[in-house]
């Protein structure tokens, strides 16, 4: 492991990550959303669910590997 203190200002990356993970939750709820209406899910193409259904596992996965990003950044500093 090499000791980033110093070279990486923390708080600038954790607002990042963080800005990047409300964009990624946003998308997922949309797709939840989006399958939670019955009408949806009657008239869609399998194609098109089979093809939101990929993302939303992508999102899934995008969002815990952020998630645990921030962690390892820990809390944030005030200023």
């Amino acid at each position: 492991m090499v000791p980033l203190e110093g070279l990486v200002d923390a708080g600038a990356e954790s607002d990042k990550l963080e800005k990047e993970l409300a964009k990624l939750l946003s998308d997922r709820d949309y797709l939840v959303k989006k399958h939670a209406n019955p009408k949806f899910l009657e008239r869609a193409p399998l194609e098109v669910l089979d093809k939101d259904r990929a993302r939303l596992a992508e999102l899934n996965a995008a969002v815990d590997r952020l998630e645990a990003a921030l962690m390892r950044l820990g809390p944030k500093k005030k200023n």
